[in-house]
């Protein structure tokens, strides 16, 4: 009999992965040194279970409990501090690259199975300006514009392997790279003139890509849970920022929706959903939402 048996490799990935939590949310940079030291105690936990088997012992190899995720998201802006001038926000970071192969069983419940995000940040607010005195001189006064939404960046996951899940929203693989949101504009009030502050801009969407190979077998069995979905929204634009005066006010514009990015599913494996509104294979590249004006 063989000290390292293929079954008893698997088995100490498995418990690995289970143990040291590889197969859980990744921060971005983090990721390979933990599939790194998972290695490490697979290779520790390989000679433990071959040197079990030789023994007579049973080796149980049951499927790896743990959610997938790998999150590249961009950081969101910061919001425009309040005072006296203008005071923007700043514009979100872009998403990152998300590029995995998953090639072990998961079973989740309550949690989607397998996560690529490269989301664009979300941009700032605006910060509020007021002039609350009735002493000269009467300066017109603006609000501080929303930072702009990031740009979705790249997310590329393909699998090979059962994924299956339970509990609503839980679906089987989601990829998504959309645009972060336009922060919105600040509030200005004054005695004299002021001016809300302009939503900032959706972030475009990025591109979404999800492969399964021939040996792909997905499960949902949950409501709302769909089998497949590859997303690259546009973020929607911020709401403009109210302008209050004794003299003269106008509120902010609000800022343009993103533009939805290149979103795919190339499939040749099996999706099953067993659940109410759960999609086999969502794809979705929509615009985003322009912000409101706000009124005086």
């Amino acid at each position: 009999m063989a000290l390292f048996s293929k079954q008893s490799a698997q088995c100490a990935l498995h418990i690995a992965d289970d143990n040291l939590g590889a197969r859980r949310a990744a921060e971005a940079g983090d990721f390979s040194l933990r599939i790194g030291r998972t290695a490490i105690v697979a290779g520790r936990l390989g000679l433990l279970l071959g040197a079990t088997a030789l023994a007579g012992f049973p080796v149980y190899c049951g499927s790896a409990h743990a959610q997938v995720v790998i999150n590249h998201d961009g950081a969101p802006g910061d919001d425009g501090a309040s005072a006296f001038g203008d005071s923007d926000g700043d514009n979100g970071d872009p998403g990152g690259n998300s590029t995995f192969t998953n090639n072990a069983p998961i079973s989740t419940a309550g949690t989607a199975a397998f996560v690529g995000s490269a989301k664009g940040g979300n941009g700032g607010d605006g910060g509020t300006v007021i002039h609350a005195t009735a002493l000269p001189p009467f300066v017109e006064l603006e609000g501080g514009d929303g930072g702009d939404g990031g740009a979705g960046g790249v997310v590329d996951i393909t699998n090979t392997a059962v994924l299956q899940t339970s509990g609503g929203s839980a679906g089987g693989i989601i990829a998504n790279a959309s645009g972060g949101n336009g922060g919105d504009g600040g509030w200005a009030a004054s005695l004299g003139l002021s001016d809300g502050g302009v939503g900032g801009r959706g972030g475009n969407g990025g591109t979404a890509t999800v492969t399964t190979a021939a040996g792909s077998n997905i499960t949902t069995t949950g409501d709302l849970a769909n089998g497949m979905s590859a997303i690259s929204d546009g973020g929607n634009g911020g709401d403009g920022g109210f302008g209050g005066a004794i003299g003269s006010g106008d509120g902010g514009d609000g800022g343009a929706g993103g533009y939805g990015g290149p979103a795919s599913v190339d499939n040749a494996g099996t999706v099953l959903t067993q659940g109410a509104f759960s999609k086999g294979i969502l794809v979705r590249s929509a615009g985003g939402v322009g912000g409101t004006h706000e009124n005086a």
